[in-house]
């Protein structure tokens, strides 16, 4: 209740007591009478009956003073009212309602949402709430990256260079002349920095064109790791038409038990699992939504892409460079596409599960979409790498293969809902191979009515607009052109 001037009050009857006993009734209302409009003279009967525990005489004595001065400060404290800028509420209810019409009234009109006792603009609030640090060029950072910052820019200007992610002073570049890795503090020779870098933590971190991979392979095969990678970049920017503004980090493991381990976390090694979803067993890649990390007293969110890549079985080496291209994508795909706002609630609420509703809600590129271009990047691609003679489409080839040898396109309405069960792993697997296909479609189909809802869509993501209407409108021009989508051709 909103409390006015000249608003006036009624006095139940009502029995009044004190921690010793009854208060005659009579009393308290005489006393108020002869207090009159003696505002001193009424608060002081409140307070005196406050100390004497008699609350419901109290409160007479403070509505009265309200009825006279309905802005008295001590009277609405004395009533248990709250106070939201120069208004009064008499309850809590009435006061949450306020703050959320005028939340949504200052956010259509200035785009700023409340954070504690301040207003800020609404694409700064995760960050606030996470405790990063604004940085420059209105970008954001967990805790001590501008210390790192600075520390590395004198790095730089002292004459340091990186040796992958390890910095190297001048004085030690003997030792990189030589052929030696810098592990910590040492100078390890290639076999040893390899055994070093093995384990899940304490893998190489290797910057490339567009990823930094963080790999237990060895230094040699993590080159291949780059190369793959570097293609689906090139893969997804020509779908999206969007960048990273940085280079996403890449797991690659050296085998699936490496990968398993990765996946379940650890507790001997203090390591959640980096697998909230289970999704871990559908495929040779994965998203890390379970991945978190605590740097400078703060946890942060590592979601990204991560696969295995065996190069000492002879079955399993060939499916290394399908699994890293899918990782890729994945780590590429949350870098442009973040849900920083389902990852600040679930970082600053201590045993909240992973919030996979909020977190896709969230997204401008809908799960089937983006588990779509991580396939189509894995096994759909066309290889510029081949040389004369060489098959550019072996992999779309092999891929569309499998699909007509494993049954009958699917529903599209269940592919759009991309709900996948563990439970049903190849079933699973297979929704996220035709999301590949449907992206193939969108490249490189021949519908009128499917391409010109790709380009509206597309056209909206880049501008950085609402994308919603679009998303619908697209998924309704490709049901209608199920049948070219199903025919595999």
């Amino acid at each position: 209740m909103l409390y006015a001037l000249g608003l006036v009050f009624s006095l139940p009857m009502m029995p009044l007591s004190t921690a010793a006993g009854p208060l005659p009734l009579d009393d308290v209302s005489v006393r108020i009478e002869a207090a009159a409009s003696d505002l001193d003279a009424l608060c002081a009967l409140a307070r005196s009956w406050v100390e004497e525990e008699a609350d419901d005489a109290a409160v007479r004595a403070w509505t009265r003073v309200l009825a006279l001065d309905s802005k008295h400060e001590e009277a609405h404290l004395g009533l248990r009212h709250h106070r939201h800028g120069t208004v009064w509420f008499e309850t809590y209810a009435e006061l949450a309602k306020a703050r959320r019409a005028e939340a949504k009234l200052r956010f259509e009109s200035e785009g700023v949402v409340p954070f504690g006792d301040e207003w800020v603009p609404a694409a700064d609030l995760p960050f606030r709430r996470m405790g990063w640090e604004s940085l420059e060029g209105g970008t954001w950072g967990p805790p001590g990256t501008r210390e790192r910052m600075a520390g590395e820019a004198k790095k730089r200007a002292d004459g340091w260079e990186q040796q992958h992610a390890s910095w190297v002073a001048p004085s030690e570049f003997d030792a990189w002349r030589s052929g030696l890795w810098k592990v910590g503090e040492q100078w390890l020779d290639t076999a040893a920095a390899n055994e070093a870098h093995s384990k899940i933590g304490a893998w190489w971190q290797i910057p490339g064109d567009h990823f930094t991979a963080l790999t237990t392979l060895s230094e040699d095969d993590s080159r291949w790791v780059h190369w793959w990678a570097d293609q689906a970049a090139v893969d997804l920017e020509r779908i999206f038409g969007l960048a990273p503004q940085g280079k996403p980090d890449l797991v690659v493991l050296n085998g699936i038990a490496q990968y398993n381990d990765f996946a379940a976390g650890s507790a001997v090694e203090a390591r959640v699992p980096a697998d909230a979803s289970g999704h871990s067993s559908l495929h040779y890649a994965f998203f890390t939504d379970g991945w978190t990390e605590v740097v400078e007293g703060r946890p942060i969110f590592r979601g990204t892409g991560a696969a295995y890549y065996d190069v000492q079985d002879p079955a399993l080496k060939p499916f290394g460079q399908h699994a890293i291209r899918h990782a890729a994508a994945l780590a590429w795909l949350e870098s442009v596409d973040p849900s920083w706002d389902a990852v600040s609630r679930l970082l600053t609420q201590p045993g909240s599960s992973f919030p996979d509703e909020w977190f896709w809600q969230e997204k401008r590129i809908p799960r089937w979409l983006r588990y779509g271009a991580a396939a189509y990047c894995e096994r759909f691609f066309e290889d510029r790498t081949v040389g004369d003679g060489g098959d550019a489409l072996w992999a779309r080839k092999w891929a569309v293969a499998n699909l007509k040898t494993d049954g009958e396109f699917g529903s599209l309405e269940d592919l759009f809902a991309m709900e996948m069960n563990t439970a049903a792993p190849e079933a699973s697997l297979r929704r996220i191979h035709e999301a590949g296909w449907v992206v193939h479609f969108l490249l490189e189909g021949s519908d009128r009515k499917v391409q010109r809802a790709w380009s509206a869509y597309r056209e909206a993501l880049v501008a950085g607009e609402e994308v919603e209407v679009h998303v619908k409108a697209l998924e309704a021009a490709l049901i209608k052109a199920k049948g070219r989508i199903a025919s595999l051709e």
